[in-house]
């Protein structure tokens, strides 16, 4: 039988550097301390049946096979991984948000032999993990928002560097 997950945020940030910054995964262990070595294994990435490896940390040690089974840049990205006798088929979307922003949305769907790993239910493994990584990314985002200069909404002539009425 499969269960699946749902999980929402929504970051300040606009949707490209979101994107940008979820598509290169030497950031991922930023956004929660879960992940060891994340390595390419096949394809390009984030490619149509590319292929990712993941170690995990917590929990773990674990490794997670990922293959790409979708990918619309900017919008949304799918992939199934295996690991230890669990098979995950995950998306995530991203969309614009009415004050600027961008919601990333995930869905995944899980089934497998095992209900319990390293001790504790699957269910209340994928909901801790996917919360407190996806809070994380959502606070680096908002970091890259808070980071980036305000547009300059005086236009030229307005502007520091103005030459117009100098002698």
């Amino acid at each position: 039988m499969a269960h699946r997950f749902e999980y929402s945020i929504i970051t300040r940030c606009d949707r490209k550097t979101a994107w940008d910054f979820f598509t290169d995964v030497r950031r991922w262990n930023s956004c929660s301390d879960s992940y060891g070595d994340i390595r390419w294994m096949e394809g390009e990435p984030w490619q149509v049946g590319s292929r990712l490896e993941i170690d995990l940390t917590n929990p773990g040690p674990l490794t997670v096979k990922q293959v790409i089974v979708g990918v619309v840049p900017g919008e949304k990205v799918g992939w199934i991984n295996h690991a230890m006798g669990i098979a995950i088929e995950q998306w995530v979307l991203f969309e614009d948000d009415a004050n600027g922003g961008t919601k990333i949305s995930t869905w995944l769907d899980y089934t497998g032999f095992r209900s319990v790993l390293f001790g504790r239910p699957v269910e209340g493994l994928i909901r801790d993990f996917m919360s407190t990584w996806y809070n994380g990314f959502r606070q680096r985002c908002d970091e890259l928002a808070a980071s980036k200069p305000a547009p300059n909404l005086a236009g030229p002539l307005g502007s520091p560097d103005s030459t117009l009425g100098r002698n």
